[in-house]
This record gives C-alpha cells, sequence and structure tokens, in this order.
C-alpha cells in the first residue's frame, strides 16, 4: 500500500498531485531547484528535498538525485507528474528497481507509445482509430508539428485556422524537416474543435489506480 509519494516535478504540477495525495491520505514529498525553493508547492508538501543547482538538467532531470530522494524521505511511491522524466522509460525503470512503485505507464509502453508517429503505427495495426473523427462535412483542422524521435516532446509549427483539410490528409508522417535535429519528422494531426473535459483531472485518475493497484482493488495492465 502506498503510504508517501514523492513527486519528481514542479510547481502546479507538483500542487495538482499534492491535493489528490491529500484526500487518498498519502504522504507527499516535494523535490525543489534553488530557483524553486520558495514556490508555494514547496511548502504543500509534507516534505522536501532541495536539488542543488539551478538548471533543470542539474535538478529535475537527474534521475540519480530524484530516486535518492526518495529513497532517504521512506517515499514509497514516485509520481512524475508531466513533462521532465514523465515519458522516460529509464526513469520508471530506475524507479522500479529501487523497489519503488512507478506511478504511471509500464517503461514498456513508455518506450512504445513514447513516438506519436510510432504510437499511430502501432494503434493501426491493432485496428484502433488513429486519428480523431473529422468535423460534420468531414473535415479536420490540422496542426503541423514536429516531433523529435528520440524525444517525447511535441512543438506546434502553426496551426490552420481553418477546417479545409480532408481526413486523409490529416495523418502521416511528412518526414524529416532538415539537418539542425536530424531525429526530427513533420507530420499533420487534426485538432478538436471542442475538447472534451473528463469529470476528473488525468492526475485524479493515474493516482487513484495506482492506490487502487496497491490495495490489491485493481490489476494493472501493461
Amino acid at each position: 500500500m502506498i503510504t508517501r509519494v514523492l513527486v519528481a516535478n514542479r510547481a502546479e504540477i507538483s500542487s495538482r498531485v499534492f491535493r489528490t495525495c491529500r484526500r487518498l491520505g498519502i504522504e507527499t514529498v516535494a523535490v525543489h531547484s534553488d530557483a524553486d525553493a520558495g514556490l508555494p508547492y514547496v511548502r504543500e508538501a509534507d516534505l522536501a528535498v532541495r536539488l542543488p543547482g539551478s538548471a533543470p538538467a542539474d535538478t529535475y532531470l537527474r534521475t540519480d538525485l530524484l530516486v535518492d530522494a526518495a529513497r532517504r524521505t521512506g517515499a514509497d511511491a514516485v509520481h512524475p507528474g508531466y513533462g521532465f522524466l514523465s515519458e522516460n522509460a529509464d526513469f520508471a525503470r530506475a524507479v522500479i528497481d529501487a523497489g519503488l512503485t512507478w506511478v504511471g505507464p509500464t517503461p514498456a509502453s513508455i518506450d512504445a507509445m513514447g513516438s506519436k508517429i510510432e504510437a499511430k503505427r502501432i494503434m493501426r495495426a491493432a485496428a484502433v482509430a488513429a486519428r480523431l473523427p473529422g468535423q460534420p462535412d468531414g473535415h479536420v483542422g490540422l496542426a503541423h508539428v514536429r516531433q523529435s524521435r528520440v524525444g517525447v516532446g511535441v512543438h506546434g509549427d502553426g496551426l490552420d485556422a481553418e477546417p479545409s483539410a480532408g481526413p486523409e490528409e490529416a495523418r502521416g508522417d511528412l518526414g524529416p524537416v532538415g539537418d539542425q535535429n536530424p531525429g526530427d519528422h513533420v507530420r499533420n494531426t487534426p485538432y478538436p474543435s471542442a475538447p472534451r473535459i473528463g469529470a476528473f483531472s488525468t492526475t485524479e485518475r493515474q493516482m487513484a489506480s495506482t492506490v487502487l493497484v496497491s490495495r490489491g482493488s485493481m490489476t494493472p495492465s501493461s
């Protein structure tokens, strides 16, 4: 059973996880860089650990420091939040190898789904719809995005204001974008005109499902 969670993130992202943990009766551990020492989320946690330095590369992206912080504070689980190392399979493996509970998808799932381009290929191979439904006239808007095959971030290069493209144009890898980042590819992706907002946040669902698994009330999926 999970009793104390270290959140390997910062600011509002950590605060949202802390709020859910409090509702579930779970203690929390914050980590912070020197630059973030005075932010509210640090005081909201039951415990806080300083990560020496200010740059993310020296703090929030240091797997060794994060795992060590979890061990030293007696945390039995690590929640990555989103961004930073949340979709880093090696970080997930390091947490699990340390005997801690990883609050997130399995490392194998992260490896398989880390690239949206590869994820769509996997989905289509499994006969799962890999695009959003079009508008009533069968057209969708297009967001032209650049995605690194070795990273997980997706950054918009531009967005068509009018939903003028047909469904077939709204999917597919459009090839490399140049020599500056040879792993980057451009693809078209449809975007919804009225995105749905669920009754519960992703953080709440993720935390609740992990607690249920730890209590034996739910079987984890791979």
